[in-house]
């Protein structure tokens, strides 16, 4: 279809795709002759949601040029997608092979014509393949270590190539080896890793809260869902959630200094100095 041209086909065109938020970005001429110009090849995308740039793509192989789209606003999403696959076992595999044997294939060997008779075998074929080996979401969990350098990488590479050997050997010196390798090794990890949590809390403007992920990070402990829907303070079971709060609050915040002073008899709910 020739989008130059003064007919209403291509009108009728951009009018439908306009209806599912697609229009057309090709503006150029996408093949030019000597005595005509004309835009046989277009991209519809939506320009309300992306950011589109497109210019022509000389090869100077044919009469055609290609055209080139450019998303300026694309971001890569932060989380890894997940992983697609069939679940194929035997179970699965003796289901799909007993539908098989059931089928008449009454569609299929009914016409002559081969090129008639595929989309009904496909058609058959794939639904039972379907039914028999399911697609099943994986979700891929990241297991993102910053602080695990290149080289820490090419030695925990080499401490495995010495762990197989280790196993074989009966050389005494060449143990001794592999055991310092893996402690130097072991160092080197702990200093990485206390370097790279120093920098996370020192660059946070929230040190305390900084901390106490870094404290989840390693214990690997998740939020908790338990809320606290009632303290005893001073023989008084209070339930406003403000109040529980600040009470913890200047109890831990005057707790040093209550250690150095005399006890009083409302030390939990005393207000910090």
């Amino acid at each position: 279809m020739n989008f130059l041209s003064i007919t209403s086909r291509a009108p009728l065109l951009v009018s439908l795709l306009h209806s599912f938020c697609l229009e057309s970005t090709v503006e150029f001429p996408t093949r030019n002759m000597h005595t005509s110009h004309t835009i046989i090849d277009n991209i519809f995308l939506d320009k309300k949601r992306f950011n589109i740039k497109v210019h022509p793509l000389i090869n100077g192989i044919s009469d055609h040029d290609a055209q080139l789209a450019i998303l300026l606003n694309l971001t890569c999403p932060s989380k890894p997608p997940p992983i697609y696959s069939r679940v194929i076992d035997d179970h699965s595999i003796m289901k799909f092979v007993e539908l098989l044997s059931y089928e008449s294939w009454k569609a299929v060997f009914s016409k002559d014509n081969i090129n008639i008779i595929f989309n009904p075998f496909s058609d058959t074929y794939l639904r039972i393949f379907q039914s028999c080996f399911p697609i099943k979401k994986k979700p891929i969990f990241s297991n993102f270590k910053p602080w695990l350098t290149h080289g820490i990488k090419i030695s925990c590479a080499n401490k495995k190539k010495l762990y197989e050997t280790f196993k074989y050997s009966n050389d005494p010196g060449f143990k001794l080896y592999c055991k310092k390798y893996c402690k130097i090794l072991t160092s080197t990890i702990d200093a990485s890793k206390r370097k790279h949590y120093d920098n996370l809390i020192s660059k946070s403007i929230n040190k305390t809260k900084a901390t106490w992920n870094i404290v989840k990070t390693i214990t690997n402990k998740r939020n908790s869902q338990n809320k606290i829907a009632s303290v005893n303070i001073n023989n008084h079971l209070i339930r406003d959630p403000d109040i529980i709060a600040n009470s913890f609050n200047s109890f831990f915040s005057s707790v040093a200094q209550n250690y150095t002073q005399e006890p009083s008899d409302n030390n939990f709910t005393q207000d910090p100095i």
